[in-house]
Parts: structure tokens; C-alpha cells; sequence
């Protein structure tokens, strides 16, 4: 029988939020048409969405996390619920129980008081654009391209179950002002020594600079999940941002969404210490001459503005001579990345003949 993205459980759901008017079993989300689809009879249905997606003022939110004494724990009647296991926080629908964690399939998830604390609910999302066949197709192929795995692997894994997760992120927006003053170092050479020991050294003048910067730092992206190897998240980015619509339910018809774990102010701490460092970086770039010390930046932040958006990831694992790993597909780009074991008959061999070859060179040149 034919189910929706997110399973059987999933399609219950789906069957009672948003049901076929054909048949009565559940439409999902399916990439394939951008829209709801019902699929058992394929009766599918648009998703209208239409408006902006604009930032909010991030000092307000702050104030206002600092206030929250309670409120509503997930949006539109959403529950939460959070695994123990691995941390990650998960948007259940009214009619769905919390089941299985979607990240380390813990069993161990329970369902959260409605009125824990105060909730930012998500402006936007990136629909799903990769669905479950064309996942698993990419991650064969990944498979089928590493290097020094077990050549055992390409034909021995066993993919377990896949599961398309919307992961919660902040995305924030800043104006840095930076000021910065340094000791710029000019390199010059001199003769010195004679005879058979004349040479050229190299001496540096230094000199003090200064200057400043404005820099505008749009979309920075701060993961909200603590349910995701922050590594393996990052190496599947970047999301097209672009592509962000205003947060409609029907885009989580069928499939799971997280609630975010790491609030503003956390990842705002995140995004802050990132924006300085990018701005020490960025001044370090501008001082003159071969080299520089004593390098000290100023930054003032302001224009402070975030949205709260759900993107999309594939999250599954695969099993390999007892061992499991676990990978990542983004769930917009394709982009596949994961843990894979290392054969280090390969390595040994590769290494043999590096230190081969070396050794011939040595052998040629005193020859």
C-alpha cells in the first residue's frame, strides 16, 4: 500500500487534516508537483503561496524572550515533543502521536505541556524539492563515489529508513560598523655577510594603520535543531533562500517538522560571535603592507533583524557490517553528505606508494 512521505502514521494524519475530496484518504505534500497529492488516486491540489516573507526587528524578539513567562508551544494547534535521547524538539500534529524520533529513531519521545513557554512560531519554509527516490537515488550515487571506502560497501550496505525532516533554523540580518587600528609590516631585503657568507635577509618595517568598514550581512543561517550532527548539517549547505515561502500547514502534510530547540537569544549568540569574527577577518584583509600585529576591531551591530524557517533535510541512516552510519540529503539541493567507514587497506597502499615514489626521486637525483 502506498503511503505519504512520512510514513503510515504520517498519512493518518494527513487523512483527518487535509483529506481527498475524491477518495477521503490524506493528501501530502509532493515535491514532484509542488502541491498536495493524494496517493492513492492522485487527486492533487495547489498550495497558495502567495505573500512576503519579511524579517522581523530582532531587539523586540529578544525583549520579548526575556519577558515570556509561557504561551503556545508550537503553531496552528501543533504539539511538541522531544526526545531524550538526542535532544531534538518535534512539531506533532493534533491527531498524530509522537511515535519514533525522525533523527536517531529513539523511542524515548514525549509530549511537551502547550504551555511550557512562549513560542516563536515559523514565518517561512523551503518546501521539499527532492522526494524519497530521488534521495536514495543520490545517495547511491555518493556512495558509489568514495574513495578509500571498502569496495564491500558499494554493494553490502543496507539503507535504512529515510525520513524528510523540516529542520528549524534563524536566519538574521545585520549592519557591522567596524574600526580598526593595527601595526601594518612592510618587507624588505638587505645584504648582509660577505664573502661566503653574504646572503639576503628579509627585515620588516612596521608602521601603525587604521580604518574602517560597513558591512551589511544578510541571511546568516544558525541551525535551531539539537537533534543533527552540526558537521554533517553544514557540509549539505547552502540553502537557495530565495526559494523561502510564507509557512503553510499543507507543506507539512505527510512529513515531520522539528520544533526549534535552540531559541532566538542562543542563536542570536551564535550569529553575533560569527558577524564579529567574519568583521575581524574582513579588517585583518584590509591593513596594508605584507603583514600586520597587533590587530584591534570594533564593531557596533545595528539594523538587527530574523525570520524563524523551516528547510528541508532527508535524515536516514544505512548499516554496514554490523556498524550504522548516518548521512544527510538536503532535501532542496540534493546535496548528499554522511559518515562512511575507511578502508585502510587503501590507505596503507596509497601511502606504500607515496613513500615509493619518494624513495625513486631520492634514488634518480643522486644517481
Amino acid at each position: 500500500m502506498t503511503t505519504s512521505p512520512g510514513g503510515a502514521e504520517s498519512a493518518r494524519a494527513a487523512a483527518e487534516r487535509f483529506p481527498c475530496p475524491k477518495c477521503g484518504a490524506g493528501l501530502a505534500y509532493d515535491p514532484a508537483v509542488r502541491g498536495l497529492r493524494c496517493p492513492f488516486c492522485g487527486e492533487t491540489r495547489t498550495i497558495d503561496a502567495g505573500g512576503k516573507v519579511l524579517e522581523k526587528d530582532l531587539r523586540e524578539a529578544l525583549e520579548a524572550a526575556a519577558l515570556a513567562r509561557g504561551g503556545p508551544a508550537a503553531p496552528a494547534g501543533e504539539r511538541r515533543a522531544t526526545c531524550e535521547s538526542c535532544g531534538a524538539e518535534v512539531l506533532v500534529p493534533p491527531t498524530e502521536r509522537a511515535g519514533r524520533c525522525a533523527y536517531c529513531g529513539s523511542p524515548k519521545v514525549l509530549e511537551e505541556d502547550a504551555r511550557d513557554r512562549g513560542r516563536i512560531a515559523p514565518q517561512c519554509l523551503v518546501p521539499f524539492a527532492v522526494d524519497r527516490v530521488k534521495a536514495e537515488t543520490l545517495f547511491r550515487a555518493w556512495v558509489r563515489s568514495l574513495w578509500f571506502r571498502p569496495n564491500a560497501l558499494k554493494r553490502a550496505h543496507a539503507l535504512g529508513e529515510m525520513r524528510g525532516v523540516l529542520v528549524p533554523f534563524w536566519t538574521f540580518d545585520a549592519t557591522a560598523e567596524s574600526r580598526w587600528t593595527a601595526m601594518a609590516g612592510h618587507h624588505y631585503y638587505v645584504t648582509v655577510g660577505s664573502g661566503k657568507n653574504r646572503r639576503t635577509v628579509r627585515q620588516t618595517r612596521w608602521v601603525p594603520a587604521s580604518g574602517a568598514r560597513r558591512d551589511r550581512w544578510d541571511d546568516l543561517l544558525v541551525c535551531a535543531s539539537r537533534g543533527l550532527d552540526p558537521g554533517l548539517l553544514a557540509r549539505i549547505e547552502p540553502f537557495e533562500l530565495s526559494a523561502l515561502v510564507p509557512f503553510r500547514t499543507e507543506y507539512l502534510a505527510g512529513w515531520s517538522a522539528e520544533a526549534y530547540a535552540v531559541d532566538v537569544k542562543e542563536a542570536w549568540g551564535t550569529g553575533e560571535r560569527r558577524i564579529r569574527e567574519g568583521q575581524q577577518s574582513r579588517c585583518a584583509g584590509d591593513v596594508p603592507g605584507d603583514t600586520h600585529r597587533d590587530l584591534s576591531v570594533n564593531t557596533t551591530l545595528s539594523e538587527l533583524r530574523y525570520r524563524h524557517a523551516l528547510l528541508p533535510v532527508w535524515v536516514a541512516a544505512y548499516s554496514f557490517r554490523g556498524k550504522v552510519f548516518r548521512f544527510l540529503v538536503n532535501g532542496q539541493t540534493g546535496e548528499v553528505q554522511g559518515e562512511a567507514p575507511w578502508s585502510w587497506v587503501k590507505i596503507t597502499l596509497l601511502v606504500l606508494g607515496i613513500l615509493g615514489l619518494v624513495g625513486l626521486g631520492i634514488l634518480l637525483a643522486n644517481a
